[in-house]
């Protein structure tokens, strides 16, 4: 007599999600022009937000977090400007004049930065004991990556699969009033201690970490349907590329890498503005540096795809398989092709699958389990 085959109800699970990041209007003070015009002549002078977001970077470059420009556009500076042109964990600053206008910049950096001086500069004295744990966490996290990782694509995979492993994505209140005062959950602390964060931890986290291990990192903040978001950006071979650990993170178990050193062409959840491109992204993904291509697991039809995988669980009995289409799919019809393909298996099986897109490829988790017989 055949053997019975066992079919589960096969899921299909989105891992888009939300997050918040900090909107320093909130935590400005207003601020009273000058009685008189002030001396403009020894500044620096500004004539739009693009202008402003080099100056700012090259000021970041050298460390220098405080400084004074004239902006001399037609309307005083957007309140949240600086924060998006910085990326900084908290600005204040203060505005002089009637137009062109003197701004006075103080920006605070996110805890990640302290903690990644401290690890190169071998002196701790100036972080707080929950920053000194999340150092000794974040050196620890390095060394073990570095101990299992052939070439640095590893090292940073790694890296990025151990944090999002880690983490799990927590938000509440984002108002504060003084930088000290920051809630943990924004930063490198709660994400590497207490293995809790938004958006803005997770970036700050592997900024910690991948910064350790010796790569060029920075942030951006994004647009997203939903609400603002915050990413990395790592510079590999004279490019720059997005890094998105929170959506890295599936809360599911496997971890999704679609957003592992993309391009513009893999973007499609998100945006933003020319200002906040503070590092500019490049057009195209490196094949050498993303996971799909690297690993050869990009396919043209969702046929091709589903008898991949299909093949690699049949050959290996691997848990999570990966795989993308060159085309925008829907899960259900992706799911109808690889059932096909599992049930020519004559094997029980039972799976999700874990789904989303950029609105032109499609990326697919199948997650399997054996079924009770």
């Amino acid at each position: 007599m055949k053997k019975l085959l066992c079919f589960m109800l096969v899921m299909l699970m989105l891992w888009l999600p939300g997050c918040e990041i900090i909107d320093s209007i909130e935590n400005l003070p207003i601020y009273i022009p000058a009685a008189s015009q002030p001396d403009y002549s020894a500044y620096p002078q500004i004539g739009n937000t693009i202008e402003l977001r080099d100056y700012v970077r090259e000021q970041q470059q050298q460390d220098v977090l405080e400084f004074s420009f004239v902006f001399n556009g037609q309307e005083p500076l957007p309140d949240d400007v600086f924060t998006k042109v910085s990326q900084a964990c908290f600005v204040s600053y203060s505005r002089e004049g009637e137009g062109p206008w003197l701004y006075n910049v103080k920006l605070h950096e996110y805890p990640g930065n302290k903690i990644v001086d401290a690890y190169f500069s071998q002196n701790s004295e100036g972080l707080t004991d929950e920053e000194k744990k999340a150092l000794e966490v974040a050196v620890e996290m390095v060394e073990t990556a570095k101990a299992q990782a052939e070439n640095d694509y590893e090292l940073e995979l790694l890296l990025y699969k151990a944090l999002a492993e880690k983490i799990t994505y927590y938000s509440s209140e984002l108002s504060y009033d003084e930088p000290e005062n920051q809630p943990w959950y924004l930063n490198a602390v709660g994400a590497l201690t207490k293995g809790a964060a938004n958006c803005q931890g997770y970036t700050d986290a592997f900024f910690t970490v991948a910064s350790i291990a010796g790569f060029q990192v920075g942030r951006m903040g994004v647009d997203t349907p939903e609400d603002p978001h915050s990413v990395n950006t790592i510079y590999l071979d004279g490019q720059w590329y997005v890094v998105d650990v929170t959506y890295g993170d599936t809360q599911t178990g496997p971890v999704d890498y679609r957003l592992f050193n993309a391009g513009m062409d893999m973007i499609g959840e998100y945006w933003w503005d020319e200002e906040m491109e503070i590092f500019p992204i490049a057009e195209s993904t490196n094949p050498e540096y993303y996971y799909y291509l690297r690993n050869e697991i990009a396919f043209d039809t969702p046929e091709e795809a589903a008898k991949y995988i299909a093949e690699t669980w049949d050959a290996t009995g691997q848990e999570n398989v990966y795989a993308m289409v060159r085309d925008y799919v829907e899960g259900e019809t992706f799911k109808d092709y690889l059932y096909d393909e599992l049930v020519a298996l004559n094997k029980s099986f039972s799976i999700s699958i874990a789904y989303a897109d950029n609105e032109r490829d499609s990326f697919f988790i199948v997650i399997f389990a054996l079924a009770e017989e």
